[in-house]
């Protein structure tokens, strides 16, 4: 994937929150209130505070994170053929680190 997120975005790739880890299915009016989930494909550059100062995400790369469900813009991705989700720093609502 040859695109980089700039000023404090990401790009995820989405997970399907229909089915819990228990193999519970949840109804499509109730998927509402369940935070997006993905895998961070890749981040850009810190975002900055009004006085210049860096807020860094403690994540990284194949990290799965969790945020806001309006708080993405889906892209296209023509040459791999694919969607992906490019989130704002700020609308992470939080991080699973990848296992080393």
């Amino acid at each position: 994937m040859n695109i980089k997120p700039l000023r404090g975005n990401l790009i995820v790739k989405g997970i399907n929150n229909s089915k819990t880890e228990s193999g519970i299915y949840i109804p499509g009016n109730y998927q509402s209130n369940v935070p997006m989930t993905g895998i961070i494909v890749s981040m850009g550059d810190p975002r900055q505070d009004r006085k210049g100062k860096e807020i860094r995400l403690n994540a990284k790369a194949g990290d799965k994170v969790h945020f806001k469900r309006y708080g993405f813009k889906k892209i296209r991705l023509h040459k791999e053929d694919e969607d992906v989700l490019l989130v704002k720093q700020e609308d992470v609502l939080g991080v699973e680190s990848a296992r080393d």
